[in-house]
């Protein structure tokens, strides 16, 4: 509802609103700020030359949800949970010539779900859950997977394109990511 929501303000406002939201996003990207919900635990800076594997293949990574969360908070997803979607990708990366990688989410618990994930399939890598996505851009991520996550308003500024995997997430209405309508796109 974001975009039927926005387009009630006057075009002063719209203008306030944007250049606010532009200001929220830098400072994210710039970690000047952290999402409430991101672990206190994860304070260290992580510094991380290149952390993907030399060639030159595509280089995707998905950006895991939290397990605990409710995967239909937003209304019905292209798929049942968050486990089937990421083993609907899990199949998808071996029958694909691309460089796949894994982010836990940044609330990260359920680190036995994510070992099983890349041990049936160890052709996606995990990379450090601390690792912020301005170093992602840096090292030549071209697409970001997620249901719904926050990343496809972020990572869009660097560059890199995101997919989402729901009909419902916040950002379907608009042109920064892309929000299939079913599994066949």
């Amino acid at each position: 509802y974001f975009k039927k929501y926005f387009n009630k303000f006057s075009n002063s406002q719209k203008r306030k609103n944007c250049k606010k939201g532009q200001l929220f996003l830098n400072d994210l990207l710039n970690e000047k700020i952290k999402y409430f919900y991101f672990s206190k635990k994860n304070k260290k800076k992580l510094v991380q030359k290149k952390i993907l594997r030399k060639n030159k293949l595509i280089k995707i990574i998905i950006f895991a949800h939290s397990f605990y969360d409710a995967p239909h908070v937003r209304g019905l997803n292209l798929f049942p949970d968050f486990f089937e979607w990421l083993n609907f990708l899990g199949k998808i990366s071996k029958q694909t010539n691309y460089d796949w990688y894994i982010k836990p989410h940044p609330n990260y618990e359920e680190n036995d779900v994510i070992k099983k994930f890349v041990k049936k399939f160890p052709n996606i890598k995990i990379v450090d859950v601390n690792l912020n996505n301005k170093n992602l851009a840096k090292n030549e991520f071209k697409f970001a997977l997620t249901m719904y996550g926050s990343c496809a308003s972020e990572l869009p500024l660097l560059g890199i394109k995101v997919i989402n995997a729901s009909i419902n997430n916040p950002h379907v209405k608009y042109n920064f990511s892309i929000s299939p309508k079913n599994l066949n796109q």
